[in-house]
C-alpha cells in the first residue's frame, strides 16, 4: 500500500484526502480507487453549492450523486490520484450526455497535446489508447472531434452525440476553435 493524495475540483471548490492505494496489479489499483471515490464522494456532494451543486447536464435539477473520472499519476511525489467529478441528477440521460462531454473534452486535450486518442471509436471504443486500426478513425462531419470505426457506430451514437456536437472550425489535428 503506498500513501497517494486524492484531489478533485468542482467549479471553484477543490478538495484533498490522503488515501492508500495499491498499485501491485490494475484490478487492486482500480479497487482502491473505487473506495476512495465511495469514501469521498457523499462529502464532496454536500459541501457543493450554488450552480456547483445542480447538474451539470441540464443545470436545473440538483445533484444527487456525482460521476468520477480518476487518473493516476504514481510518479509524481507524491503519488496521486486526480478526480474530475461531474455532479448530475437522477437522470440517466443527464448521465450519457455528461459522459459524451467529457469524451469530447478528453479527445480536445490529448489532440491538442499530440498524443493518441484515449477514447478511440465514441460508441465501441476500438481503437482506444492509441490501439492501431487496420482503418483509420471517421470523423464527425459536423464537429470534426467525436471519431468511430464504422458509420454503422456513428449512426447508433447520433442520439447521444447530437446533444453535445457543435460546429468547430479546425485548427489541428482534432482540436477546435
Amino acid at each position: 500500500m503506498v500513501l497517494h493524495i486524492y484531489h478533485a475540483a468542482v467549479g471553484e471548490k477543490e478538495f484533498q484526502f490522503s488515501t492508500e492505494i495499491n498499485r501491485l496489479t490494475p484490478e487492486l489499483y482500480e479497487a482502491d480507487v473505487n473506495k476512495a471515490v465511495e469514501e469521498v464522494s457523499s462529502t464532496i456532494l454536500e459541501q457543493l453549492t450554488g450552480e456547483d451543486a445542480m447538474c451539470c447536464t441540464c443545470k436545473t435539477a440538483p445533484a444527487t450523486r456525482l460521476l468520477h473520472h480518476t487518473m493516476l499519476f504514481a510518479e509524481t511525489f507524491p503519488p496521486r490520484v486526480e478526480d474530475l467529478p461531474q455532479p448530475l441528477c437522477n437522470s440517466e440521460n443527464c448521465e450519457v450526455v455528461a459522459k459524451a462531454n467529457y469524451m469530447m473534452d478528453m479527445e480536445d486535450a490529448t489532440a491538442a497535446q499530440g498524443r493518441p486518442s484515449p477514447n478511440g471509436c465514441f460508441r465501441c471504443h476500438k481503437g482506444a489508447n492509441g490501439v492501431v486500426m487496420a482503418a483509420p478513425l471517421l470523423r464527425c462531419s459536423r464537429c470534426k472531434v467525436a471519431k468511430y470505426c464504422t458509420a454503422e457506430c456513428q449512426k447508433a451514437d447520433w442520439r447521444v452525440h447530437k446533444q453535445v456536437c457543435t460546429p468547430g472550425e479546425v485548427v489541428a489535428e482534432g482540436t477546435r476553435k
